[in-house]
């Protein structure tokens, strides 16, 4: 054999050999591991009885996890005096106690959703290994949902505390905890009998303390109550929002050029809860009480209350006094006695009204063609010639509608059309400011006559909902909405004797949700901290209901959570 087939043929066997030896793979770039962890093994298993007082918790995993995140989501329940110490074995964890495991215990050990596996998948739902050191396992539950801005919230802490009549959340940690899941659904499991204290934290350090500055929490209705007639509790919902620990105050007063008091307070107050008496203004003289007509606020929920005394106040320097007002969220005054001073040097009404809002508004395309017409004004008005021209409209067909009832209250004038609107129709509004004066005879605007253009709501662009509720019999006053999933509509509905409702939307996509408005103010209370004032209940239903033009969608059961 010559030398180049001898070459050839050593070429060819080493070729061979490297072949057999290469290792077959798939190509790089494949679909990313996003398969969530799981606990494929526990010991002792769960649920286990007679655990030995000295045993070392071993919990597998179906894959390695990131060991920097097992301490902060871990939870041990009773919590033990010393944090015990964590290993590792591959992808089993092991938690070893420095003091004995208590007789006679059900331990709950809870790994929440923050474990993740190296490639940044987190655990599904929350991993919970109970087990008992005595012959008897604690099986007392507390269910419910947590919701914020009226939809489920997941990943919130829920925190379970022994009831205490002097009970205050900064100074205690919870005996219990557990997290909400991505419906916002919650489950305390393996309670002691017993009576608790439950709330949902949005705890932004999850340091298991609540601060009230970073934080959002929310308050039950009510202590749940563990024993063997009622091992279960269910329906505790949670409305997760910011709490002030400061109680509302009164910032300052003021005596505007339009002659009224004007009171500014440290958060919003409800227009509709003020009245003259929750007032009283101290003149210089003699500690004189100043008679004030009645109060208004220029929107719903306002900051800013005006005051509107009988008669103008001569100069000097004036005392207020609030008393028995309260926030929207239902905060009281700090104190019962709020009180603040201001100067009167104002003698003469400087300032014509200023038009606040309208209903209709400029370029509303929905307007109810059988609403009355209001116009909020910055004072109190007066009438002045309400004759044909005072308001008016015209129709698309060049048509003039002249004949109204109207009527001048307070800081508000209203209108009402004695000819019928007609549906999806265009018009044009002329309101004669003219004839619009305050109490000192200014007119809002000098010779202006204000017009703008609106349309009716179209019943062509609107569908029907109707159906039943479920699971709010126990309410004392509830209160129901639907709003769109794209929060530019909410409508407020109403049941019969027999639980069914019907409503008109426009077309689109809706949800549901309600409260029992117990203080009957149509706002929910979410309850507070100070003195521990329990929430309003609150409930939603899981269903988004399309909602399509001109058709109706019925027989809808809504089951409330």
């Amino acid at each position: 054999m010559n030398r180049l087939a001898s070459l050839f043929l050593v070429y060819l066997f080493s070729s061979l050999i490297l072949l057999s030896c290469a290792k077959i793979e798939f190509p790089p770039g494949g679909p990313p591991d996003e398969t969530p962890p799981e606990v494929v093994s526990t010991s002792p298993e769960q649920r286990a009885l007679g655990v030995a007082t000295d045993t070392e918790i071993r919990i597998e995993f179906s894959e390695k996890i990131k060991k920097e995140d097992a301490a902060r989501s871990l939870l041990i329940v009773p919590e033990p005096e010393k944090f015990p110490d964590l290993d590792w074995d591959g992808s089993t964890l092991k938690i070893k106690f420095e003091e004995k495991l208590m007789e006679d215990r059900t331990y709950l050990i809870t790994l929440k959703t923050q474990l993740s596996d190296l490639r940044n998948n987190k655990l599904e739902q929350p991993y919970r290994l109970a087990f008992s050191t005595g012959e008897v396992l604690d099986t007392g539950s507390i269910r419910g949902y947590t919701v914020q801005d009226h939809r489920p919230f997941k990943s919130a802490d829920l925190w379970a505390f022994p009831y205490d009549s002097g009970f205050s959340i900064f100074d205690r940690q919870p005996l219990y905890v557990t997290q909400s899941d991505d419906s916002g659904y919650y489950k305390f499991e393996y309670l002691a009998d017993g009576k608790y204290l439950c709330f949902a934290v949005r705890d932004v350090a999850s340091d298991r303390t609540f601060d009230p500055q970073a934080d959002q929490i929310g308050i039950p209705i009510m202590p749940a109550v563990i024993d063997s007639a009622h091992p279960e509790v269910r329906g505790l919902n949670f409305v997760l929002s910011s709490q002030d620990t400061a109680g509302l105050r009164v910032v300052s007063a003021d005596y505007t050029t339009d002659l009224l008091i004007a009171v500014e307070v440290s958060d919003l107050v409800l227009a509709s809860s003020l009245s003259a008496e929750k007032f009283k203004v101290r003149g210089p003289e003699n500690d004189s009480l100043i008679e004030l007509a009645y109060t208004f606020a220029l929107q719903d929920s306002s900051d800013l209350i005006m005051l509107v005394p009988e008669f103008t106040l001569a100069g000097g320097i004036y005392r207020l006094e609030a008393t028995d007002i309260k926030s929207v969220k239902g905060k009281p005054l700090s104190q019962e006695l709020d009180t603040a001073s201001f100067e009167v040097d104002v003698f003469e009404d400087e300032q014509p009204p200023r038009l606040v809002r309208s209903r209709p508004s400029e370029g509303q395309t929905d307007f109810p063609h059988d609403s009355d017409f209001e116009f909020l004004f910055s004072e109190p008005i007066i009438i002045e010639g309400a004759d044909t021209s005072l308001i008016y409209l015209l129709t698309g067909d060049s048509s003039y509608l002249r004949n109204f009832w109207v009527q001048a209250e307070g800081t508000v004038f209203r209108a009402q059309s004695d000819d019928t609107l007609g549906t999806g129709a265009e018009y044009s509004l002329f309101l004669n400011l003219r004839s619009i004066k305050d109490r000192s005879g200014k007119n809002s605007a000098g010779d202006t006559i204000m017009t703008y253009a609106f349309r009716t709501k179209d019943i062509e662009d609107y569908g029907s909902i109707s159906g039943t509720v479920t699971g709010i019999g126990n309410m004392v006053n509830p209160l129901l909405y639907i709003a769109s999933t794209d929060r530019k509509s909410r409508v407020a509905f109403a049941l019969d004797d027999s639980m069914r409702f019907a409503v008109e939307v426009p077309a689109g996509n809706y949800f549901f949700y309600g409260f029992d408005d117990l203080d009957s103010n149509g706002v929910h209370f979410s309850g507070d901290l100070q003195g521990l004032q329990y929430s309003e209940p609150y409930f939603f239903f899981d269903d988004t209901v399309s909602v399509r033009a001109r058709f109706e969608t019925e027989n809808i059961r809504l089951e409330a959570k």
